[in-house]
This record gives structure tokens, C-alpha cells and sequence, in this order.
């Protein structure tokens, strides 16, 4: 395992998946063939083994400048104008408790996606990706792309700063890089 759970506790994690659709009943209608279905306030695995609470929530000025802001670093430009379109936003809640919870997650995620979420925006780490990039990550589901879809890294002047490694029981991460006069060799 690449990531280790240390001193991890059960934590919440919510995603935010802003979407064209006209109304919730849209959403539920659309038939789409995979293994989740959307019923109100909740996306479950056609098992019906994992769940996932969901909030559905109309256009919020609010919600759009904190959706472009965080997506300046990490999304294309044509995916931030796209978003910039959006009319409702579904929030998916999960429980993460080990890595795989986190997997799940991004394939929830990803099920959205493919009933019209123009993006994703994990509320814990500030990041956000394209559609394309979610299901990307959904179709391979390693501990590197489970790292990306989750963690935020900054990197200003001098600094660099980490969102979301707590999801991985880890603390995040503020470093300086160093200036030296003269080059190591």
C-alpha cells in the first residue's frame, strides 16, 4: 500500500458535482447502464452493498466563484467554462474508513459524471477535476490516481502546501523550499 491509514479515524468526505439538469427527477430518470442507481438523496451500487447520501441543491453564486477559484491550479480552462454553466450541484457524502472507501467514492463520483456532472470538486481538499478526469481515474483505480483525485498541492513563491492528505491519516504539508547561494554539487 503506498498510502498508509496512520492514526485515521472515520472521516466524511464530500464531493460536489455541479450539473445541467433541469430538475432531481431528471437526474433519477436518466438511464444510464452501470452499477450505481440515483434515487432521491441517495446513489447506491446496484448491490446495494455501498451507499451514499446526496443533497441536491440549486445554481449558487457562491457555490460558482469557490468552484473557479479552486479550479484555476488544477482544471483546463474550457472545463471551468463549462462548469460556469451549471444549474444544480449534487453533494455525494461518503464515510472513508480505509482506501478502498476512498475508490468508492471516485466511482460514485464517476457515476454522476456520466448523468451529466460537468465536474468534481472535493469539498475536504479544495480540488477539482474535469468530468473526463473523475472517469479517468474511476477506469483505473491505483493508489496514485486515488491520491490525485484527492489531494491538492500548492505551489506559491516559495511554498509548498498540501490539501487532503488528513484524508489519508496524514497531516498536511507546508514546506519552504531552500535558497542557496551557491549550487550543491
Amino acid at each position: 500500500m503506498l498510502f498508509a491509514f496512520q492514526n485515521f479515524t472515520t472521516m466524511e468526505i464530500i464531493i460536489s458535482v455541479p450539473g445541467k439538469w433541469k430538475n432531481e427527477t431528471e437526474l433519477i430518470d436518466n438511464p444510464v447502464q452501470d452499477n450505481y442507481k440515483y434515487e432521491k438523496n441517495l446513489l447506491s451500487e446496484s448491490s446495494g452493498k455501498k451507499s451514499f447520501e446526496t443533497v441536491f441543491l440549486p445554481y449558487d453564486d457562491i457555490l460558482m466563484n469557490a468552484y473557479i477559484y479552486s479550479g484555476e491550479e488544477y482544471a483546463k480552462q474550457e472545463d471551468i467554462n463549462e462548469s460556469k454553466r451549471f444549474s444544480f450541484t449534487v453533494y455525494l457524502v461518503g464515510k472513508a474508513e480505509k482506501e478502498t472507501d476512498l475508490q468508492q467514492l471516485i466511482k460514485a463520483g464517476a457515476a454522476l459524471m456520466r448523468r451529466g456532472g460537468l465536474g468534481i470538486k472535493v469539498e475536504n481538499s479544495g480540488i477539482i477535476h474535469s468530468a473526463h478526469d473523475w472517469i479517468g481515474f474511476s477506469k483505473s483505480i491505483k493508489q496514485v490516481s486515488v491520491f490525485q483525485a484527492y489531494i491538492a498541492i500548492t505551489h506559491i513563491e516559495d511554498k509548498i502546501t498540501s490539501f487532503g492528505l488528513h484524508l489519508f491519516g496524514l497531516p498536511d504539508v507546508l514546506a519552504t523550499s531552500l535558497k542557496l547561494d551557491t549550487p550543491v554539487t
